[in-house]
């Protein structure tokens, strides 16, 4: 069997973003996003779902997790400052349909994906 270069293939596809409409605003939600892109939200998401203390938080899991999801996978600006007044930033999110309309825009596949990833890796740092 001949062995072929990865280097010769090109991407499959050109993945395209959706764009959905939030109180009269175009978001643009990404529909993948590279590995690199990926690890970097999940990182940034476990340095903050345990304490000080090194206690994990499946709350802050959840807060932090919807806020760097949406700020990777939208058009939409979201602070340093937003992030470290994280329970205003989830509630402003929550209460007005973002995390909703946002989750649901992405394919299931990848959210769980990144979900599951953020989970599992979380359970093991606070081991």
């Amino acid at each position: 069997m001949a062995k072929i270069s990865l280097s010769k293939l090109t991407p499959v596809k050109k993945v395209e973003p959706k764009t959905i409409v939030i109180a009269e605003q175009e978001i643009v939600v990404e529909q993948y996003l590279p590995v690199q892109e990926k690890m970097a939200m999940l990182e940034n998401v476990l340095n903050r779902t345990v304490d000080e203390t090194g206690f994990f938080n499946p709350t802050r899991l959840e807060v932090f997790f919807t806020i760097y999801l949406i700020k990777t996978y939208t058009n939409m600006s979201i602070t340093d400052k937003m992030i470290e007044e994280a329970h205003r930033t989830y509630d402003l999110l929550e209460m007005n349909g973002i995390i909703e309309a946002v989750s649901g825009a992405i394919p299931d596949g990848e959210y769980e994906t990144l979900f599951e990833a953020v989970e599992t890796t979380s359970q093991h740092v606070s081991e």
